[in-house]
C-alpha cells in the first residue's frame, strides 16, 4: 500500500464534499488573493488587475485600464470548470474528483492530469499576470 493512503476511508463522504460548486467557490476566493498579491507587486495602480463577475456566475480577470483589454474568463460549463485564456490564446477545462490519495483535485479534461487548486490558478493566470 502506498504511503499516506489510508487503509479504510469513507470515500463517499469525501467525494460528496469534493464537488464542483465548492471547488469553484474556493477557486474564486483564491483568485481574489492572487490578484491582491500580484497587485501588491505593481507600482502602477493604473495597471492593477481586477476580478469581475458575470451574470452566468463566471468570473473575468483582467486590467480594466489596459487597451486592448486582455482577460481570462473562468466559469462552470457542463460539469467542468472552463478557462478561456485570451492572454495565452487557449481554452481548457477541468473536472473535479478525488485522487487516489483522497485529495480533492482538478482533473484536466484534455489529458487527465491532476492539479491542485494553486496549479490550476497558475495555469490559468500565469500568462496574464507575468507575460503580457
Amino acid at each position: 500500500m502506498a504511503v499516506g493512503v489510508p487503509l479504510e476511508l469513507d470515500w463517499v463522504a469525501k467525494r460528496a464534499a469534493c464537488n464542483l460548486a465548492a471547488i469553484y467557490h474556493q477557486l474564486c476566493l483564491e483568485i481574489d488573493n492572487d490578484i491582491i498579491a500580484v497587485n501588491a507587486l505593481r507600482d502602477d495602480k493604473e495597471m492593477h488587475f481586477r476580478r469581475d463577475s458575470l451574470a452566468d456566475g463566471s468570473i473575468v480577470i483582467g486590467q480594466p485600464q489596459r487597451i486592448p483589454r486582455v482577460t481570462v474568463t473562468i466559469g462552470i460549463v457542463d460539469q467542468t470548470i472552463l478557462v478561456r485564456n485570451q492572454a495565452a490564446q487557449e481554452q481548457w477545462s477541468a473536472m473535479v474528483g478525488l485522487s487516489n490519495e483522497c485529495r480533492c483535485v482538478l482533473r484536466l479534461v484534455q489529458d487527465k492530469s491532476e492539479l491542485e487548486t494553486w496549479q490550476f490558478r497558475k495555469k490559468a493566470l500565469d500568462a496574464l499576470f507575468f507575460v503580457i
